[in-house]
């Protein structure tokens, strides 16, 4: 997992992904945007780019189930 220095380089849109992860634990790139608050409507490609992005930094953990 990543210290908090790491942290400090997410970005306003990966933090702001981060602290729905941080409510929810475990959510799909659909309910992140539902959760998500932001001041305009974001992608759900954009989303998923900055989760896989998460996910390559050490943040998140990728699972699937089914097709997602």
């Amino acid at each position: 997992m990543a210290d908090a220095a790491e942290f400090e380089q997410l970005g306003d849109l990966g933090t702001a992904v981060m602290v729905v992860f941080w409510d929810s634990e475990q959510c799909d790139v659909n309910e992140v945007l539902e959760r998500l608050v932001w001041d305009k409507p974001l992608a759900y490609t954009t989303i998923m780019t900055v989760m896989t992005r998460l996910v390559d930094k050490g943040f998140l953990e990728r699972s699937r189930s089914g097709r997602k």
